[in-house]
């Protein structure tokens, strides 16, 4: 259901009727947002920088080829609550055909193979077979991940409005799913690791999530995805992100590309409107900051604004650092049907930023029509720390030195791929090479993080409002207000964004 409100009788504080919305970033927290501010009756209007919507949520054309370099699996693609706010943002539909991998992930060490399947029976079957001393490690894992398959994100109202009924229908909901969070996120993912004995086993769970994320988060992602919450939508990031603009469209919203935020002006306590890079000044009557919170808080309206949760992120970097990635997109003259979904595997070491990698991964996207017929798109993903943005951001001060960097970069995992692959010799080309710089260059991302904050073992689990003291029209949506962040997050945060911006302004629910 749609969340209205309508507005309380205000004449004696002089309030203003709400007419106007302005929404900074046009990415999948902005849309949402866009799309409830139609819903609930007001004229809003979505600005974003770039000439392409979506934010991180992003796709492109090189060589014949598409590379999606956002969804690899879709929280949310099943029957629920997350499912039923996809839907209603018009991002999926019952035309809309979901592929559902038969494996996760899958990790070659040292001549062993071993994977997560959707199944989770199999899982644990083929674990036990691998490693019968691991065995009461695996079969908690696998209980723990069917017991996380029953929670949901709430999606219907913020937690800060949540009445004792409400904490009693989550508490319910989850289940001993609260618990069983508690216990792993006290662990770092090495911690959680190091419980099994098998090799493979161990970098089964490392490989996937770097070892200082907590381990709920590594929990979290096998149970939606054995659960079959973690399809991925036909067509990728870029024709789930158009549904969506579509959709907003439709409901008469309006949307601007190409423009910059500069700075948003403030009197008495209240924003006014919004100067952009290109001389405009656009006004209105309440705004939602949906882009990058460092961005928002640095340029558009001042760091005096900053909430404690933002400010304890941003001051305390060892508890809570964020993550950055290199990306390479490779098109390939071959069906590639014997390589996994997605596959970890050794490979002679080379240097990534500031650091040697001696393992690759390969994600394989032969599931959707993403290059010329019997070609396929293959991508490879490496983790990349602060440091390593640093080293990227010093490299792209000579434009030159950078992309000669990326083309040795790309070339040595073409080198790397065909040793792996013997019989995809001479059919791999260099599609793109994305960096940390990418990711802040296009999307204004903070050291180029392509999600929120990693919340480590020591950091404490928190959540922003959004709604910033001392500006009675202004609040914040998108990923960052809770971290790790993701697609469904931002879907939720600008939602609620919305929600929060009217109760804030004076407006009660129906």
């Amino acid at each position: 259901m749609v969340s209205r409100y309508h507005k309380k009788t205000l004449k004696s504080k002089g309030r203003f009727e709400m007419k106007k919305m302005v929404i900074i970033g046009g990415g999948i927290a902005g849309l949402s947002a866009g799309i409830f501010a139609q819903e609930n009756g007001f004229e809003s209007i979505i600005f974003e920088k770039n000439h392409t919507m979506g934010g991180q949520c992003t796709g492109w054309n090189r060589k014949g080829y598409h590379i999606d370099n956002c969804i690899h699996w879709l929280t949310g693609s099943r029957k629920g609550s997350l499912n039923e706010l996809w839907r209603e943002v018009g991002a999926l539909s019952d035309e809309i055909e979901i592929f559902y991998p038969e494996r996760f992930y899958t990790v070659e060490y040292q001549g062993v193979q071993v994977s997560i399947y959707r199944d989770i029976e199999r899982t644990q079957k083929e674990l036990l077979q691998l490693s019968p001393e691991d065995e009461k490690a695996i079969k908690e894992m696998c209980e723990v991940v069917r017991i996380l398959a029953t929670v949901e994100m709430p999606t219907e109202k913020p937690m800060e409005d949540l009445n004792l009924f409400d904490f009693i229908k989550l508490a319910k909901s989850m289940g001993a799913g609260g618990k069983v969070m508690m216990k792993y996120a006290k662990l770092s993912m090495e911690d959680y690791a190091n419980t099994f004995k098998h090799p493979a086993i161990r970098h089964l769970i490392l490989d996937y999530m770097p070892e200082r994320y907590n381990a709920s988060s590594y929990m979290f992602s096998l149970a939606t995805f054995c659960s079959g919450n973690g399809g991925i939508p036909k067509g990728g990031s870029v024709q789930m992100v158009q549904r969506m603009v579509d959709h907003y469209l439709s409901l008469g919203g309006k949307i601007k590309k190409g423009y910059t935020a500069k700075q948003v002006h403030i009197q008495d306590g209240k924003a006014v409107e919004v100067e952009f890079e290109n001389g405009d000044r656009v006004g209105g009557d309440a705004y939602i900051l949906t882009m990058d919170s460092k961005v928002a808080f640095s340029k558009l309206i001042g760091e005096k604004y900053m909430d404690k949760p933002f400010r304890t992120w941003y001051e305390n970097p060892q508890l809570y650092p964020v993550n950055s990635a290199v990306n390479l997109s490779f098109g390939v003259a071959d069906p590639c049907k014997d390589i996994p979904e997605t596959l970890f595997f050794d490979c002679e070491g080379y240097q990534v930023g500031c650091s040697v990698k001696n393992r690759m991964s390969i994600k394989n996207y032969n599931y959707d029509e993403f290059g010329p017929e019997g070609h396929v798109v293959l991508q490879a993903s490496f983790d990349q720390v602060e440091k390593d943005y640093v080293f990227w951001k010093d490299l792209y001060k000579d434009k030159a030195s950078y992309e000669v960097e990326k083309k040795r970069i790309a070339q040595d995992a073409i080198e790397r791929m065909e040793v792996k692959f013997p019989q995809l010799k001479g059919k791999i080309q260099s599609l793109d090479v994305v960096t940390p710089v990418s990711y802040e260059k296009w999307c204004g991302a903070y050291k180029g993080a392509y999600m929120s904050f990693i919340v480590t073992k020591a950091g404490k689990q928190m959540q922003s409002t959004g709604k910033i003291k001392g500006l009675d029209n202004v609040v914040l949506a998108g990923q960052w207000l809770m971290p790790p962040g993701g697609l469904p997050t931002a879907v939720v945060q600008g939602k609620f964004g919305v929600m929060r911006l009217m109760k804030k302004l004076g407006f009660k629910k129906d």
